[in-house]
């Protein structure tokens, strides 16, 4: 299973913060430093295996721990219409 972005996405990064906007629902959404993370992996192409990889190096956390808060935070997004399962 592989995740896309949409295409009707603003991103803009500031500081720890992104934020993200959805031209067409017209709404605003914001995310963290690692949620800005996932999402910038994401749109260079990373996997969720990699994405998990890399946040794995730069925390203490477990594999199994972060490989589940990635797949909330892909749900979220998926609910949100701001990704799709490809």
């Amino acid at each position: 299973m592989s995740y896309a972005l949409s295409q009707n996405l603003r991103i803009v990064s500031t500081g720890e913060q992104m934020i993200i906007m959805d031209v067409k629902q017209g709404k605003f959404y914001t995310c963290n430093q690692i949620g800005a993370t996932i999402v910038n992996l994401l749109r260079s192409g990373h996997t969720l295996d990699s994405i998990a990889e890399t946040l794995e190096e730069q925390s203490k956390q477990s594999h199994n721990r972060i490989k589940n808060d990635i797949l909330l935070f892909m749900q979220t997004l998926v609910q949100k219409n701001l990704c799709h399962v490809s």
